[in-house]
């Protein structure tokens, strides 16, 4: 699967440096405080102020463009139907287009339940 420029977390939060947490590629965008350990990383958010979608889907009729490639590939799978990511649990048949989503699937099997909080009352 292509690199989406998160961390392994999933969250938004950009990679820091592996041996010294540094994050030395600044953005130059007047008012931004964005830093990034890898240089992809910030060519990356530096789309996020110009609004620049460089990769493009080649399905006939299809406008969506994308800031990474892992994102139109995520997308080309609406139009061929893909879905590589199969649960395997015995008797389930459920398929997903990303991992993630199947990652938040297979809870449904085990029960666990990470963001539950307790309600007051």
């Amino acid at each position: 699967m292509a690199d989406s420029g998160r961390s392994a977390r999933g969250g938004g939060e950009p990679r820091m440096c592996a041996r010294s947490g540094e994050r030395p590629h600044a953005c130059d965008e007047p008012g931004c405080k964005y830093r990034a350990a890898r240089a992809i990383d910030l060519m990356r958010h530096k789309c996020t102020h110009s609004g620049e979608r460089p990769f493009a889907c080649d399905e006939p009729g299809c406008k969506f463009r994308a800031t990474t490639t892992g994102t139109l590939t995520t997308h080309k799978r609406t139009h061929s139907g893909e879905r590589p990511f199969t649960c395997d649990e015995p008797g389930c048949a459920y398929r997903a287009t990303q991992a993630s989503h199947l990652t938040t699937h297979k809870r449904t099997h085990s029960g666990v339940r990470p963001f539950a909080y307790d309600e007051p009352g």
